[in-house]
């Protein structure tokens, strides 16, 4: 019996012996405990209700936003969509085109006394000039409320004809002001062809506008070519302010903010519309959005120190954000009414509770309290019992077992885990992590944790670690572990530590990398044997695997792929093997018959492979190599997506290389030759890995590798089926 037990049995019977002061002593006790649940009920409940009140805060403030985001969307698409088909009116096509095809365009029509016309040219630029008044009165009925300026622009940004607010006629014919927002919209919708929207600005008014830029085909032009001008038109926030700002229907969330971020004449910081103050522009230090446009939930600092709760809607399309905001004083009265109903109702059930419990007790003490210490003597017997059969259990695991707090200090560890370490387990207990999780030798065994505590997700990893421990070390002194950390979580759903089992690994690892040499011995073999049975195959699959291996880099292939790839190459003649050594050797063409025999190789290929476990679709690479994207393939007449990838690529580099090696009926190709004839047998192969060989080809390593393959003594080669 251990000492905690029988000190546990002593003060039984001494409760026994006083059982009247023990009683009264306990029952304190039991009210206190009564009190703390009570307590800890409370604030449980305060806590849960202000998240619940939070997370109904910011997903009723998130929902308006978007709904906000969305009315601006329809708002540009119908600006957009009305701008987009003026640009495409005939009359502004045929003037722009005019314009263009004058000596010295916009400077002759505007009279430039530098520049010279032709006599013959002079009806042309009058009547163009007539059309100058018209087009004015055609810009200036685009106006809106969401448009506040329109100007024509030749491509070197002369200006031609404006409307609206600051237009002039004095400017017509001159350059654009320097505006960066709009030249470099116009710029890019010149440059791209399409419509362009410039960040968000301060104008010169002090309103907040933004510059969208469409671009003007000629009237004989096809979309493709060159603009021979530019609309621009400058847009007024205050309309998409106005449209944020409608009624919601929900008089808990009266507010709104929209925000611009940043301003492109402002870039050290972002400005925000204050929906409530039409005319306030004003800098809100913390009202950043993320990189993705939103800016997330929290309270900040509104005017003159008001604080909100707020969040915001990345508006598609625009530099715009929607803003939605409650007052923080709201939201925490809330709150407070709530924790004020809740300690109420703690208290009431408190004292309800230990009424109850009093009243309990005092019934029963008398009656039972030998009963109950008897009772708990079993169950501290009990639990004494459950603790050492779980200690033993944890003992006598091979693997190592190790929990850490929230800080990452060690809590447990069984024998095993300092067995690993080199150490021993009480040196392990309460010390930093940083000097608790150290083997004998110095090295860190695992870091990740912290990644387990922060993400609070389980992770597995292996860890290589040099070991002093003599039955733990190899000839090198290194064995590998697999780690398996997954977090543990208190009642609130919060990881409050990690719980890790280190298992050793070395003896599998070692197996692996046995089992993988003997793999590629195999295949040494196997590609060996093909080469002495027919010597017109020497090289052949070794160069379709290194050509295959360096399209596969190009398209970024993983190791797994490549391995296939590889080994699919290496082994993918060996069915030659169940042929006839004549019909392998015939010159001359075959037979239908012959043909057929000489198919079935792959076939053969699949029956010699399929008691070899790769780990890798090798054998079902091999068998579908010689399928075409068409179905004139065999054997089973696969086409498209239906043949693996991997074989679609073999497919390319096997006839590649085969092309450049000569057959027995025809002299080898060169290597524009073969890619002519890649290239007109396209409905055969896959046309990206075609594509593939011609990049990898034109490169110096491509036209190394030809030479290589080319100047290698002549061979024949048969690609089996093919001509």
């Amino acid at each position: 019996m251990s000492r905690t037990t029988r000190e546990f049995l002593m003060n039984n019977r001494k409760h026994a012996r006083r059982a009247g002061f023990r009683s009264r002593a306990a029952l304190i006790l039991l009210l206190f405990c009564v009190c703390a649940a009570g307590a800890l009920a409370a604030y449980m409940l305060i806590g849960t209700g202000q998240k619940r009140i939070t997370d109904r805060t910011s997903s009723d403030l998130t929902r308006l936003a978007q709904s906000r985001a969305s009315a601006i969307v329809s708002w540009y698409g119908g600006v957009e969509s009305t701008l987009a088909a003026l640009a495409r009116l005939d009359v502004l096509k045929l003037f722009i085109e005019g314009v263009s095809t004058l000596d010295g365009g916009a400077a002759a029509l505007f009279g430039d006394a530098g520049v010279r016309s032709m006599p013959d040219a002079d009806d042309e630029i009058s009547g163009l000039r007539r059309q100058l008044p018209a087009l004015r009165e055609l810009l200036a009925g685009q106006l809106s409320p969401s448009t506040e300026e329109l100007t024509l622009l030749t491509p070197d940004m002369t200006v031609l004809v404006r409307a609206g607010l600051r237009a002039d006629k004095r400017n017509e014919g001159h350059a654009q002001e320097s505006d960066p927002a709009a030249r470099t919209a116009a710029e890019a919708a010149l440059r791209d062809k399409s419509i362009h929207v410039s960040p968000a600005r301060i104008s010169p008014r002090g309103d907040a506008v933004l510059t969208i830029a469409l671009p003007i085909q000629g009237y004989m032009e096809d979309e493709g070519s060159a603009p021979a001008g530019l609309l621009i038109a400058t847009l007024r926030l205050e309309r998409a302010v106005a449209l944020a700002a409608a009624p919601h229907g929900d008089s808990a969330l009266a507010a709104c903010l929209l925000l611009l971020s940043p301003l492109e004449n402002a870039p050290d910081k972002g400005f925000a519309l204050d929906l409530l103050e039409r005319d306030s522009i004003t800098a809100l230090p913390g009202w950043r959005a993320d990189a993705g446009g939103d800016m997330p939930f929290a309270a900040r600092a509104l005017h003159e120190g008001e604080r909100v709760f707020c969040v915001s809607a990345k508006v598609p399309e625009l530099p715009l954000a929607v803003g939605m905001y409650v007052p923080e004083s709201g939201v925490l009265q809330e709150i407070r009414d709530h924790r004020n109903d809740v300690l109420l109702w703690a208290v009431i059930l408190t004292l309800g509770a230990s009424a109850l419990t009093g009243l309990l007790w005092w019934r029963l003490v008398g009656r039972h309290a030998e009963a109950a210490s008897r009772e708990l003597e079993n169950l501290h017997q009990k639990v004494t019992q459950q603790h050492e059969f779980i200690a033993n259990i944890t003992e006598a695991l091979g693997d190592g077992l190790v929990v850490q707090n929230s800080l990452g200090r060690i809590l447990y560890a069984n024998s095993s885990f300092g067995r690993i370490l080199g150490r021993a387990v009480p040196d392990l207990m309460d010390n930093p992590p940083e000097s608790a999780l150290l083997s004998a030798g110095g090295e860190a065994f695992d870091t990740r944790w912290r990644d387990v505590l922060r993400d609070g997700r389980p992770i597995t990893f292996t860890r290589e670690l040099s070991s002093s421990a003599p039955d733990l070390s190899e000839q090198n002194g290194s064995r590998h572990f697999q780690i398996a950390s997954e977090p543990f979580y208190d009642e609130n759903g919060s990881v409050t530590g990690v719980v890790s089992l280190c298992r050793d690994i070395t003896d599998m690892i070692l197996a692996q990398e046995r089992q993988r040499a003997m793999l590629w011995k195999t295949v040494s073999a196997l590609s060996t044997s093909i080469e002495v049975v027919d010597p017109y195959l020497r090289g052949h699959s070794e160069h379709t695997g290194e050509l295959a291996l360096h399209m596969a880099s190009l398209l970024n292939w993983d190791e797994t792929r490549r391995a296939t790839l590889r080994i699919a190459a290496s082994l993918s003649q060996l069915g030659m093997l169940r042929l006839p050594r004549g019909l392998a050797t015939k010159t001359g063409r075959l037979t239908d018959k012959e043909r057929a025999l000489l198919q079935s190789h792959v076939q053969y290929a699949k029956e010699m492979l399929e008691g070899m476990d790769f780990g890798l679709p090798v054998a079902e690479v091999i068998t579908q190599m010689h399928e075409r994207m068409d179905g004139s393939g065999y054997p089973a007449g696969l086409k498209g997506d239906s043949i693996r990838e991997e074989a679609r690529l073999l497919a390319v580099a096997n006839t590649f290389c085969a092309l450049l090696r000569p057959r027995s009926y025809r002299q080898a190709c060169d290597r524009e030759d073969a890619l002519r004839i890649l290239a007109r047998e396209s409905a055969k192969y896959d046309g990206r890995f075609v594509e593939i060989l011609h990049a990898f080809l034109s490169g110096e390593e491509g036209r190394s590798f030809t030479a290589k393959l080319c100047a290698q003594p002549a061979m024949r080669y048969v690609i089996p089926g093919e001509d």
